[in-house]
């Protein structure tokens, strides 16, 4: 999965290509097989909007300290009260995020963790995170805000574009039902 493209990232693209697809980097076009076009196809029509969401948290997680810092992720969980901001259950939901880049399962569990804590709460976690955003010299609680508020939107759009109609027929029955007079 990726979240930009620079100069540098041709490494990047060629590893993604060769995980997401299954075919070498260099691959001619004339030489992709039915099977791989449509797992192109898939992934570019794959629900965007999720994708992207999932995209914005992964980029929020990343300037957050890895898992490993306990001493970090244990302090957010006993100041949120939330198992779903426990150190143990975010992991599963980042892994399952970049093997399927349209589950929701992060988005749910971070917007359920976020949104569920208490103002104290809220200013205890936001403080935590935002002493860790080092790249920023600006007020430690805003920051940790702007990163809460930035999760809880990038969850909530993941979660919600994650319900919209799957099928043809659901489509089909969403279209005609917005249709009506």
């Amino acid at each position: 999965m990726l979240t930009r493209y620079t100069d540098e990232g041709d490494e990047l693209r060629a590893a993604a290509v060769k995980k997401n697809f299954n075919c070498p980097p260099d691959l001619e076009a004339g030489r992709l097989d039915v099977e791989r076009i449509g797992d192109i196809a898939a992934l570019v029509s794959a629900r965007p909007t999720v994708y992207a969401a999932n995209q914005e948290l992964l980029a929020l997680l990343n300037v957050l300290p890895r898992p490993d810092d306990s001493e970090f992720w244990w302090a957010v969980q006993k100041a949120s009260n939330s198992l779903d901001l426990h150190p143990g259950n975010l992991p599963q939901g980042v892994k399952l995020t970049l093997i399927r880049p349209v589950e929701t399962a992060l988005a749910g569990r971070l917007l359920a963790g976020l949104t569920e804590l208490t103002a104290e709460q809220r200013a205890d976690v936001a403080l935590l995170i935002g002493e860790r955003l080092e790249f920023f010299s600006a007020n430690a609680l805003r920051l940790g805000e702007l990163w809460i508020q930035a999760a809880e939107a990038a969850a909530f759009k993941a979660v919600v574009a994650g319900r919209f109609p799957r099928t043809p027929e659901e489509a089909e029955e969403f279209t005609a039902a917005w249709k009506r007079d």
